[in-house]
């Protein structure tokens, strides 16, 4: 799952130029949360009061 999780973030930043990729996901998916930070996605805020349970994460391009 990682090593295709990388091919996309790639494409998305060298094909596409993204400058960003935003991925959400439930508080309590702790397989997702470990693949997230393993690819170098940073916490970037929590849902607002509408769905508590979800995690925003957030993955900037680097020059």
């Amino acid at each position: 799952m990682k090593e295709t999780a990388e091919t996309v973030i790639e494409y998305a930043f060298n094909t596409l130029t993204v400058q960003a990729i935003q991925a959400s996901l439930q508080r309590d998916n702790q397989r997702s949360i470990k693949l997230l930070e393993k690819l170098s996605f940073r916490h970037s805020h929590e849902a607002d009061s509408t769905d508590p349970d979800v995690l925003w994460y957030l993955l900037k391009m680097t020059n």
